[in-house]
């Protein structure tokens, strides 16, 4: 049985759909997205989009990470990328998905190069599946990188940002 304190512990832990859908995409995450569209160009893959709910997933890790002081795609509640992406709305039958972290740099196109000269991270770009992208670059003060970057993929176009 469910008691009343963990029903309300599910309800604030959950996003709802109205706040997976509300995040805005900023100048710098626009200029990587468009960077990340011109190598999958360049290799022959369909471009991504960004999409609403995977932003504000990829804006919920890259936030966690720096106030809770750690690098890892697995998250504060110990979720890995999929069930958080499942956590804030993005479907996950049939779907493929997968994420890339950075840290410590503000700029697009350092943040650019560390995902590019890092295999498994360019391996992302290259999943020929992927529709769907979220992004979130974030500055936490006194944290050990200061700037965090998150991009999540899928392959489903779920919702435009806000």
């Amino acid at each position: 049985m469910i008691t009343l304190a963990a029903l309300l512990l599910l309800a604030l832990a959950a996003p709802t759909a109205a706040q997976a859908a509300s995040r805005t995409i900023d100048p710098a995450e626009l200029a990587q997205v468009r960077m990340i569209n011109r190598f999958r160009a360049a290799h022959h893959l369909a471009p991504v989009r960004i999409d609403g709910r995977l932003s504000t997933t990829a804006a919920w890790m890259a936030r966690d990470m720096g106030a809770k002081h750690y690098f890892s795609h697995t998250d504060s509640r110990s979720r890995d990328p999929f069930q958080r992406m499942r956590a804030f709305g993005y479907p996950s039958a049939n779907t493929w998905r997968g994420e890339n972290i950075a840290a410590g740099n503000a700029a697009v196109g350092a943040t650019y190069q560390q995902w590019l000269t890092s295999p498994p991270h360019k391996a992302t770009w290259m999943v020929g599946r992927y529709r769907a992208i979220g992004i979130a670059r974030v500055f936490v003060p006194g944290s050990p990188y200061g700037w965090y970057w998150v991009t999540d993929f899928g392959s489903r176009y779920v919702s435009a940002p806000a």
